[in-house]
């Protein structure tokens, strides 16, 4: 019977739909799912089916290799995914130094890669690359032919078709996918032939933009805008031909060696925020550790070589007055000296000893909190529901390059310094969010509307408690932290407007599009119900 089965599908061309019927198992991605991108859909495929995708993906490995070029690594025999891997470090060295030529890298998360892919694309990228006609039939047949059936509690839905995509399960998916990449390496290809794109440094004599490592993506320039803008123009020209998008969410960018206002030109022509290279910042982290010995010898900690700087070095002084000993050691100067990092650190207040004891874990002083304060982390899931264009905005404002008026001074750029909304102070990044009377009060109009009821501090105070709600992962939290990223992108905008076209602040305006915005996107999410039950008036 199965070979009857399988040889009628290789003459005629046809699938049953019994045969192509696939089950689909929904397995939950995270402990509590309440959404459908909560779980992770697997298909489970029928035997008959499987022997023949098996036969016809035999014969397509046979000739795979041919076709694909090196920058993929992934399900290609003679392939190995560590040499990308390996290309990729020595890509990535140098990044964190100085002196070195410009140069970025994009990394791409393709959002729900498989399930994405269009049809019409893949049987366009067979005739193009020249298989023959009877088995690019035999392929699409077992491609659209599918029906789904979802498997819950216990029972299979109704059958419906699918509309594009190849599923995850059966034999053939990751050549699909691997032939559907290679349609970017050729448009690549045709860029490169363009004088106005620039190589990343030491990958003009290979001719190397791209790596894939399955559904990831590394993309590589001179860091310059215009090879930037060439190389998501030409992404943006695949995902459109092919359905596979980039996952805004997942995605960042890498550059090196340009200057603050190039590197945010980039950054705003691609949408996608900086990353670090997944490593700590060990500059930063030498401060902390440094600051450590500080709060020792502030403690008096009994030990021998405190004890001998306090009768040496200290002497009546306390450690927060006494001048910086210039016959010390290098090692006893930089200690002495952190007291001025300390001093300047947002987040905590009091002198220095009421610092120190800030920084304390318990009794003991903690590194990782100081290193947190000078170099913040923020977690993604807090910003899952922001729109990118408010998302952007924050990020720049999360990480210090808003262009305000101090900041453009240090550029050297001689600008208006006055506040633009109270008039009152020069316009610092800290005054703008939220020392200013006339945004704190903002933020306060609508604290109030979410039914909080807490004083305002500053910037720094103002992200840690939205980052920690955050966690609390129900309706008003992601709400709240909705409401704070369109706020900082309000502020601003209006900022921006006032400035450069006159006006005022209207913050009934402000407040009426933040409402608007947050009830129009709560009709697509389900935890958000609840909580809107009881912001169904203006802020």
């Amino acid at each position: 019977m199965t070979y009857k089965v399988v040889k009628e599908f290789f003459v005629t061309g046809r699938l049953h739909k019994g045969v192509s019927s696939t089950a689909v198992t929904l397995i939950p991605k995270v402990q509590n799912p309440s959404q459908v991108k909560d779980y992770r859909p697997i298909a489970c495929c029928t035997t008959l089916y499987k022997i023949i995708t098996k036969v016809l993906t035999a014969r397509l490995k046979a000739v795979i290799g041919d076709l694909i070029g090196r920058s993929q690594s992934a399900f290609i025999e003679g392939h190995s995914i560590t040499d990308n891997i390996l290309f990729t470090h020595e890509l990535f060295k140098g990044y964190n130094r100085k002196g070195i030529s410009p140069r970025c890298v994009l990394k791409v998360d393709l959002k729900k890669a498989y399930d994405t892919v269009e049809w019409c694309f893949l049987e366009r990228l067979f005739k193009d690359m020249g298989f023959p006609y009877k088995f690019i039939g035999w392929v699409m047949e077992c491609i659209s032919s599918v029906t789904y059936s979802l498997n819950i509690n216990g029972g299979l839905t109704i059958p419906f078709k699918g509309k594009r995509g190849i599923r995850q399960g059966y034999p053939m998916t990751p050549y699909l996918f691997v032939l559907a990449m290679e349609y970017l390496k050729r448009e690549f290809m045709q860029m490169m032939k363009r004088k106005d794109f620039k190589f990343h440094p030491r990958c003009k004599k290979l001719g190397v933009v791209h790596v894939c490592f399955a559904d990831d993506l590394l993309m590589f320039c001179k860091a310059d805008i215009q090879s930037v803008r060439l190389l998501k123009q030409t992404f943006q020209k695949f995902s459109k031909a092919s359905g596979l998008q980039a996952n805004a969410e997942k995605s960042v960018v890498y550059i090196a060696e340009v200057s603050n206002w190039h590197r945010e030109e980039i950054l705003q022509e691609l949408s996608f925020p900086e990353g670090g290279l997944n490593v700590m910042n060990l500059l930063v982290w030498n401060k902390a550790a440094i600051a450590k010995h500080l709060w020792a010898v502030a403690k008096k900690k009994d030990s021998l070589w405190i004890k001998w700087l306090h009768v040496y070095y200290i002497k009546n002084h306390s450690i927060e007055d006494m001048p910086t000993p210039r016959n010390a050691t290098w090692v006893v100067r930089k200690i002495v000296e952190s007291r001025k990092m300390i001093n300047e650190l947002q987040g905590i207040q009091g002198n220095l000893e009421s610092r120190l004891i800030q920084l304390q874990r318990g009794e003991l002083f903690s590194i990782k909190k100081l290193y947190r304060l000078q170099y913040p982390h923020y977690q993604k899931s807090s910003m899952a529901h922001i729109h990118p264009r408010y998302k952007f905005i924050l990020w720049l404002a999360l990480h210090s390059r808003l262009a305000t008026v101090d900041r453009l001074l240090k550029f050297g750029i001689q600008v208006p310094q006055q506040c633009i909304f109270c008039g009152l102070a020069i316009e610092t990044f800290d005054h703008l969010f939220f020392e200013c009377s006339l945004t704190k009060a903002l933020w306060n109009r609508l604290l109030r509307w979410l039914r909080y009821h807490r004083p305002i501090y500053d910037w720094q105070h103002e992200v840690e408690w939205v980052s920690k709600n955050a966690k609390r992962r129900n309706g008003l939290a992601a709400i709240t932290t909705c409401v704070f990223g369109m706020l900082v992108n309000a502020i601003w905008r209006e900022r921006n407007k006032q400035r450069f076209q006159g006006g005022r602040l209207l913050s009934n305006n402000i407040c009426k599009e933040i409402a608007i915005h947050i009830h129009m996107k709560g009709t697509s999410i389900h935890d958000w119900k609840e909580a809107l039950l009881s912001l169904n008036s203006y802020p």
